[in-house]
């Protein structure tokens, strides 16, 4: 008999993830660790044991292709610098369905936001478990049918190095690291390498590459460019005249995977919440990185969605804002299509309080005062023309203490969201044409209509009664 999950129907039965823990077993999924004194007392899943349970969950229910893939042993997938797995859990209808339409779902990129992770790995929970070839009621076959006609790819965690300081380090401040646990660069001369690979001063879209004459011992500097999608900035060049060189420290740590993605303005600076541009600081929760595409986290993730044939919906889990977020610079770019507007709508419906709309939708400028560049979501349009958001969970926007929230407030997340994250996957396949794309809004308003019956609240991962 395989292993069985809990279920969920009270807060007491929600614990956080971690990758490992000490102590856990193969074997052993579902069972959460004893109190982890370095995370404060609280107690954690492991990570890789319960996706080895629901893979034996889903095995014995038959749910279609079930793999629980680790990413080094994919083609061009690898490792994170520290030696962890980022492990993928996907499912869906084999090569006899070339036209089933694919989503990516993915959650951990930024350490600290322990509920992304949660969200996400609770939503392969609740199909899996909710699988059944005998389906003996409209929520059941509604189930089926998505793992019957989708195929789904769910990341829960892909940033495991950052996951795991957040929760054992004893580093000051380790709970609210954002970056993964790069090691950058200690010299000025390996900085100018780093960025320009021995290519010359001047590797686009930084400029300008060099170590100081002077004075003795001074840091590496380069220039680079402001994003200004109103000037057309990129794929016009910026103007550079006023710019001052940046210095790069000797000391810093890691890189924002979720602005190191290949997209038409990675490596562009883009003004924060208070105007000030820090994306290209190494020091900064932010930074960019020194190639596009090129860490870990990042790669695998691009190689997911390259994979994914048909990529129809990607969304990146997040917290914390309470926000439907459309990506940056497809939103700029005025690409926003008529069913990728009709679905960022369906899921403001959808993703919310009992009887309340507290989830916005719009883009990350206008909803949080700033543009986010090089992120997953743009990466999925630009190169795969998929509907893309990034969701930024509970709480809201200037909550304090926003990104520590507590096991027993997991459940009310997962409710509040469920329901979008079911029509993301119900969405129908990439449109051929602006025609195409008007008459898809039909389906994706139909899907909402369905689930805006179904009583998820106080449900846990059961389904509606």
């Amino acid at each position: 008999m395989p292993p069985q999950p809990p279920d969920r129907p009270n807060t007491d039965l929600y614990r956080f993830h971690t990758y490992r823990y000490p102590g856990d077993v193969a074997n052993g999924p579902f069972q959460p660790s004893g109190a982890i004194a370095s995370a404060n007392n609280r107690r954690f899943y492991s990570l890789v044991q319960d996706l080895n349970g629901l893979l034996a969950i889903g095995n014995a229910s038959n749910v279609p292709n079930l793999a629980l893939t680790a990413m080094s042993t994919v083609p061009g997938g690898t490792r994170t610098r520290r030696g962890r797995e980022v492990y993928m859990i996907s499912f869906g209808p084999g090569a006899g369905h070339p036209n089933a339409p694919a989503v990516v779902i993915t959650g951990g990129v930024h350490a600290r936001e322990w509920i992304a992770i949660e969200f996400v790995y609770l939503l392969a929970e609740y199909l899996i478990l909710n699988y059944t070839n005998a389906p003996q009621n409209r929520y059941q076959r509604t189930i089926r049918h998505l793992i019957n006609t989708r195929r789904i790819y769910i990341v829960p965690m892909l940033n495991p190095d950052g996951n795991r300081y957040t929760v054992f380090s004893q580093d000051a401040g380790h709970r609210l690291w954002r970056k993964n646990r790069r090691t950058l660069p200690t010299t000025p001369a390996a900085w100018v390498n780093a960025l320009t690979g021995g290519a010359g001063p001047n590797v686009p879209p930084f400029l300008n590459v060099h170590v100081p004459a002077a004075p003795p011992g001074a840091p590496a500097e380069y220039t680079v460019q402001d994003y200004n999608p109103g000037a057309g900035i990129p794929p016009a060049p910026a103007p550079l005249a006023g710019r001052m060189p940046r210095s790069l420290p000797n000391n810093a740590v890691g890189v924002d995977a979720n602005r190191n993605y290949t997209t038409l303005a990675w490596g562009y600076d883009s003004p924060g919440p208070n105007g000030v541009t820090s994306d290209w600081d190494p020091a900064d929760e932010s930074f960019f990185g020194m190639r596009a595409g090129r860490e870990r986290e990042t790669a695998n993730a691009q190689l997911i969605m390259t994979n994914a044939p048909g990529l129809a919906t990607a969304i990146d889990y997040h917290s914390y804002a309470m926000k439907i977020l459309y990506p940056s610079e497809t939103f700029n770019n005025h690409a926003i299509g008529p069913d990728y507007k009709t679905l960022g709508r369906t899921l403001r419906q959808l993703v919310h309080s009992p009887g309340v709309l507290d989830y916005q939708l719009g883009s990350p400028n206008a909803l949080i005062g700033y543009d986010a560049v090089g992120t997953m979501p743009d990466r999925a349009f630009q190169a795969h023309q998929a509907r893309a958001f990034t969701i930024e969970l509970d709480p809201a926007l200037g909550t304090a203490n926003g990104f520590q929230i507590f096991a027993h407030q997991i459940q009310d997340i997962f409710e509040k969201n469920i329901r979008g994250a079911l029509a993301a996957i119900a969405a129908p396949a990439q449109p051929a044409n602006i025609h195409a794309a008007r008459v898809q809004r039909l389906p994706i308003l139909a899907t909402m209509v369905d689930l805006l019956t179904w009583n998820v609240f106080n449900r846990g991962n059961q389904l509606p009664l």
